[in-house]
């Protein structure tokens, strides 16, 4: 990569000094520059520019494999250095690179990934003073760099001696700030990602964990990945540049593409990039070469998708690939290509944003007649009790609606399960036993999503066998993890004699329908079966009726939909989710002798008796403040010393956010069936160990939670302990 002459750097540097093949004679000046704001994260830029500096010393020395040594700073050893084994200096050549701006042993190749002559005075960006180790042909030398009266960086040998070490260099300095330590570490692991072979780290608080990047599918193209993220980056010499085109006409419709989460590599020299290193220039060079990888990458994806659809040889699986892979902005425009290009029939592709499955439709006189089959379904949710009836739809003859077909509409799910009736009696009733109880005894049920529609086949007549072979042949063949036999369902235990619970009915609380807010908030009484279809060995919750109307003995109910509220937001776990049921007058007295039935205002007595002071704690907490400076924050604590009077009190609101307890809600339920709680005391409580906390770190009751600067916010809560 011949940097010298490239006119985007020149731009850059016209304003530092005298340019004679990036030269600069007026250290001084380029000195201000360096230290003053070329690099806006100076911890990150030391880390990159110095471990780019040993990854090429190594490839000069012919000892790419051979990883160079980073130390991280911590309490015992408040240092950071870099050590590599390559060419190492001689006296000549340290007083050359250290003191001249832009100068470079690197610029005639692109083997390096240096070649600006920044990276080994990057630390005076950071300090005035370091120290330069360099090891040559038997001889160690220890030279101290620093910033002379005059403003020039200088440097001066300190000590020189014999040595049977092995050639490198190593640069090393002091971190003054504690809070640094932590930057440091965090820096390193975010610039040592890419690297293809990493340091040796040692240091630091604890093991050096590396950052590893997630992938979708890697290698659609030589050196073109797919990434669990958003933006697009180039990565060349092993620095990552997030890809941020001036003007995105300038690729025209392959512009989409960079809003994948693509991770480009390049190899040295292809791309362009800003003297900071930072982020890459966009000369005619950068931006060809960006074009012409998103051109072969669109060139390959249907290519990709194509190969990748035809491995599945079940047409259902194949469906369920496509669709897949059409809900990712990367592949959707290749999946709907697919589609058309191969004339694939069971997925309409045109018929909006989402490709949707045709699904198979037939009716049910077709089904007795050529498949002797007669279909019952039924839906059941993952988390509900009850089992919903699913009928065959109306296919009207005749525009007058008069006439019509009962038809069976088949989709292509993977949330259907079909059972064939390998028994005598019984198999429809046998499946919903077998959904119901799955949960409770642990037996993985096929399908998935949030609901599964389990289609039951029988023979349309007794004593005749099914054809389910042809059945199954026009629907495509579903896999087979989608099938099952009646006999290999759980059985419902026979009970000895006619249990009265045959005979009593049970109503289950539900919402109404989905049309809008109010119709989803709005609750009704359904019917849920007979008593005696429940699990004994699972508990329920229940409420007496008359009719449509809750009935109770003590507390009175008003408003079933305010009631539920109050349990579902009291922020109790063991009342959090649970199906509360209904039981006519009628039955009540039968109710009442089975020991799994628990009449619910009785079971929120006994919850409510053990209440942990905890969930008082909670909701005062979310009643607090909104302001993220004063809420558990991240990115801040993370940065703040664990001892710190601001991480002690923050450490509280941990996870508050994710806890739904309302302060009403609760308050009504305690006062309605316990002692009150009073949450406003604890609230008070709280407001005043705020007021402790704003007066310590005054400033922070001036920031605004939408422009956080985690590091300044951190750099000024570690500064007042520091001084306390």
């Amino acid at each position: 990569m011949i940097i010298s002459n490239a006119p985007a750097h020149e731009a850059v540097l016209s304003n530092v000094g005298e340019i004679g093949e990036f030269r600069i004679r007026n250290s001084a000046k380029a000195f201000n520059i360096l230290s003053s704001g070329l690099y806006a994260n100076k911890i990150r830029a030391i880390v990159r520019e110095l471990s780019c500096n040993a990854v090429d010393s190594h490839t000069a020395a012919g000892k790419q494999d051979t990883p160079f040594d980073v130390h991280l700073p911590n309490q015992l050893d408040p240092t950071f250095s870099i050590r590599d084994y390559g060419t190492g200096l001689t006296h000549a050549q340290v007083q050359n690179i250290y003191t001249t701006y832009f100068e470079s042993t690197k610029t005639e190749s692109n083997a390096f990934i240096g070649a600006l002559g920044l990276g080994s005075k990057s630390p005076f960006s950071y300090t005035d003073n370091f120290t330069v180790t360099a090891i040559k042909d038997g001889t160690r030398g220890v030279y101290s760099a620093f910033i002379n009266g005059e403003g020039v960086p200088s440097i001066v040998l300190m000590h020189s001696e014999p040595t049977d070490q092995p050639a490198g260099v190593e640069v090393k300095f002091a971190v003054a700030s504690r809070g640094d330590f932590y930057k440091f570490e965090e820096e390193a692991r975010y610039v040592y990602t890419y690297f293809k072979l990493r340091p040796v780290v040692n240091g630091g608080d604890g093991e050096f964990n590396f950052r590893d990047v997630e992938y979708k599918d890697r290698n659609i193209i030589p050196g073109v990945h797919y990434t669990d993220g958003r933006g697009s980056r180039a990565v060349m010499g092993n620095i990552a540049y997030p890809i941020d085109l001036p003007n995105l006409e300038q690729i025209g419709d392959l512009a989409n593409l960079l809003g994948c989460g693509l991770e480009m590599h390049f190899d040295i020299g292809e791309l362009d990039f800003q003297a900071s290193r930072e982020g890459l220039s966009y000369i005619p060079q950068t931006i060809n070469a960006i074009k012409s990888k998103l051109e072969a990458l669109n060139a390959q994806l249907a290519v990709h998708v194509a190969l990748e659809a035809d491995t599945h040889a079940n047409d259902w699986e194949k469906v369920f690939f496509l669709q897949k892979k059409s809900n990712e902005s990367l592949w959707s425009q290749a999946a709907r290509k697919y589609v058309d290009d191969t004339k694939f029939d069971l997925i309409d592709a045109n018929s909006g944003r989402y490709m949707h499955t045709v699904p198979f439709a037939l009716e049910v006189k077709d089904l007795a007649a050529r498949y002797n089959i007669e279909v019952l379904a039924f839906n059941k949710g993952r988390h509900g009790a009850t089992c919903s009836e699913v009928k065959s739809a109306k296919k009207h003859k005749n525009n007058s609606y008069t006439e019509f077909d009962q038809v069976w509409e088949f989709g292509i799910t993977g949330q259907c399960v079909f059972i064939t009736n390998d028994t005598r009696v019984g198999a429809m009733n046998r499946a919903k036993h077998h959904w119901r109880t799955a949960e409770s005894k642990g037996i993985k049920l096929p399908g998935g999503g949030y609901s599964t529609t389990v289609y039951v086949l029988s023979p349309a007549t007794k004593g005749h066998i099914m054809d389910t072979l042809g059945f199954f042949a026009e629907l495509r063949q579903p896999p087979a993890e989608l099938r099952m036999m009646a006999s290999e369902l759980t059985e419902k235990e026979r009970k000895t004699g006619k249990s009265m619970g045959a005979n009593v009915s049970i109503m289950s609380l539900q919402r109404r329908g989905y049309g809008g807010y109010h119709k989803e908030r709005e609750l009704v009484w359904k019917d849920a079966g007979k008593a005696d279809q429940f699990d004994a060995s699972e508990t329920y919750y229940y409420l007496p009726l008359k009719g449509f109307v809750v009935e109770t003995e003590g507390v009175a109910i008003n408003s079933m939909r305010q009631f539920s509220d109050w349990v579902t937001e009291s922020g109790i776990p063991s009342l959090h989710g649970i199906t509360i049921h209904g039981v006519r007058k009628t039955d009540i007295e039968y109710i009442k002798t089975q020991t799994n039935w628990i009449n619910v205002q009785d079971h929120i007595r006994a919850v409510l008796a053990k209440l942990d002071s905890k969930i008082v704690r909670q909701c005062a907490l979310k009643q607090i403040d909104a302001n993220k400076y004063f809420r558990y924050n991240n990115d801040i604590a993370k940065l703040v010393s664990p001892n710190s009077a601001y991480t002690k009190f923050l450490a509280q609101f941990k996870g508050v956010d994710n806890v739904k307890v309302e302060r009403h809600s609760l308050e009504r339920l305690c006062r309605d069936y316990a002692t009150p709680v009073d949450v406003e005391s604890v609230v008070q409580s709280i407001t005043g160990e705020m007021t402790a906390i704003r007066n310590r770190y005054p400033l922070l009751s001036s920031l605004r939670d939408y422009d956080i600067n985690a590091d300044a916010v951190a750099q000024y809560i570690n500064l007042i302990d520091k001084e306390a």
